[in-house]
């Protein structure tokens, strides 16, 4: 088990939790993903961007120029290896073989909080951001319901698009058009979500900041 904390990177392998050296990088870790060859991204704060761990050994990955207070907030693997990258301050795509580079548009969005395939459109992305729900087409971000805070995504068994806004009903999507086909409020305590996830069964545990339920 990886645990990223404000004091650094540890594992956890089986009978003790060990500090996990990152390279010289004392910040703290923000962001933590397995990639699908079963290595690790770690993402830190303050601009310390983040590295690659392979077999509990750190390789410093090529990083974007990061402001002094943006933090990494969230990693997302493609099918092809792209690796997209969520910040504080936007959205970045990592190509393999190249260093990542920012992804134009999506003005006003704010901090980068949830990232999902889109499994409609190729090198299609979800974005669930600070400021609304945006979309990656074509190399560049767009806003499909700018606004309200995004704190997860999630696309079910039906092909539905979960997008839980800040103090309002979670809003099921079309992901092919964008446009609301449903929503679910009933028994969300404060409508403030930040995770989902789709049970066997095709139920949904959703998780606020206060309890956990489901659907």
């Amino acid at each position: 088990v990886w645990i990223g904390s404000a004091a650094g990177l540890y594992r956890f392998d089986g009978a003790a939790v060990q500090p996990v050296p990152t390279e010289g990088t004392t910040r703290p870790v923000t962001a933590l993903a397995r990639s699908r060859a079963g290595s690790i991204w770690v993402g830190f704060a303050a601009g310390a961007g983040f590295i690659h761990m392979r077999d509990c050994q750190a390789d410093r990955e090529p990083t974007p120029k990061l402001a002094p207070d943006e933090d990494v907030t969230v990693f997302q693997e493609a099918d092809d290896g792209t690796l997209w990258i969520g910040t504080t301050a936007g959205l970045y795509r990592r190509t393999p073989g190249e260093a990542p580079r920012r992804v134009p548009g999506g003005d006003g969005m704010g901090a980068t909080i949830a990232l999902l395939p889109d499994e409609t459109y190729a090198g299609g992305l979800w974005v669930g951001a600070a400021r609304g729900l945006y979309r990656v087409r074509e190399g560049r971000l767009e806003a499909v319901r700018p606004g309200h805070r995004v704190g997860a995504l999630l696309r079910d068994g039906q092909g539905r698009l979960w997008v839980p806004e800040l103090r309002h009903p979670i809003a099921l999507l079309d992901p092919k058009t964008g446009a609301e086909v449903g929503s679910v409020k009933d028994g969300i305590p404060y409508l403030d979500v930040h995770a989902l996830a789709e049970n066997e069964d095709g139920s949904v545990w959703i998780g606020t900041w206060s309890s956990l339920c489901r659907k």
